[in-house]
């Protein structure tokens, strides 16, 4: 099946479509009144920080919700990071992925979230930071351990 390319135009109004969603926003005010890092006396806690994250941007994890957060997450980065280097996704890419076949990793290769899709073409290296910068060449070895 052939598909044309679509317009400009087309695409913009489609990214600012996907991306400026009134119903997340409502959804992401609620949720900024709501700590349950701070409700759960977690707040410095870097490990179980990324184990929540990897939990909630796992599709195939116990949440019932999918791709919805892991797809969210991807758009935001999309959108912030447009222009910034030809390989960065545009949000309608991150859209049209199907993310069935996605891995969320914690702790591999000392990396503290891995995500990884081969059939829609991604990596994502998270450094979860609590109190802490990077340090000892970290995001340079991560480069070479996902390469």
């Amino acid at each position: 099946m052939d598909v044309e390319p679509i317009s400009d135009d087309v695409r913009n109004a489609l990214e600012r479509f996907v991306y400026d969603n009134s119903d997340l926003e409502r959804l992401e005010a609620i949720l900024d009144d709501f700590n349950p890092f701070q409700a759960m006396q977690w707040t410095r806690q870097e490990v179980r920080h990324s184990a929540f994250l990897r939990w909630l941007l796992d599709p195939q994890e116990t949440h019932g919700l999918g791709s919805y957060f892991l797809r969210a997450f991807l758009k935001r980065i999309a959108h912030r990071s447009a222009g910034l280097h030809p390989m960065v996704p545009s949000v309608f890419d991150v859209d049209s992925w199907a993310l069935t076949h996605t891995e969320v990793l914690q702790e591999w290769s000392g990396i503290d979230l891995l995500i990884k899709d081969d059939i829609d073409r991604f990596i994502l290296v998270l450094e979860n930071k609590v109190d802490s910068s990077e340090h000892s060449g970290q995001l340079q070895r991560y480069r070479s351990s996902v390469e």
